[in-house]
């Protein structure tokens, strides 16, 4: 318990000072004190790039931690979340984030590309991006083993680029209602 006493404080600390430096984690206790934080000190615009984060079946996405610090980035004036998903049926897939989210969805937009996928080095990946500067990177989607950092601009301006390029090109979900 102490070890993620001290990778939560570190995490914080991290993204506090917005230091440029990568941190490695492993997990799902780990990526939701990575997500908690991006979202907490974001505050203009979130990038989400994932599978299917309204999935009932998200450990990550269910948690409370990350559904109160994705309210609180939410409730800020002038912020923008925008989501590429390559899987989401609006029918189906309605966790608790999205039941939470729902009163924010004109700062949401949300969009479906299920044809395409970003891979690094042949395996598909997943990442957040926050305020275009500091980054969750998941190269594992199963281990949810990821790199981050929360001031490293020149890899952000990459995801970046790939987000957009998908994101422009994927189905737009007009409502997640």
């Amino acid at each position: 318990m102490s070890n993620f006493l001290n990778y939560n404080e570190s995490v914080s600390f991290s993204a506090d000072n917005n230091l440029n430096n990568v941190l490695y984690n492993e997990g799902d206790n780990h990526a939701i004190v990575i997500f908690s934080n991006i979202f907490r000190t974001s505050k203009q615009e979130i990038l989400l790039y994932a599978k299917n984060i309204f999935s009932d079946k998200n450990e990550v996405t269910t948690s409370s931690n990350y559904i109160n610090s994705l309210i609180g980035f939410l409730g800020n004036e002038d912020v923008k979340l925008k989501i590429l998903l390559t899987e989401y049926n609006p029918e189906k897939d309605n966790n608790l984030l999205r039941e939470n989210i729902i009163k924010y969805k004109d700062k949401i937009t949300i969009r479906i590309n299920n044809k395409q996928s970003i891979k690094r080095e042949s395996k598909p990946i997943h990442f957040c991006i926050g305020d275009n500067r500091m980054y969750r990177l998941e190269y594992d989607i199963k281990k949810r083993k990821a790199i981050c950092n929360f001031n490293d601009v020149t890899s952000c301006t990459k995801f970046t680029s790939f987000f957009n390029q998908l994101f422009l090109s994927s189905s737009a979900q007009e409502s997640f209602i």
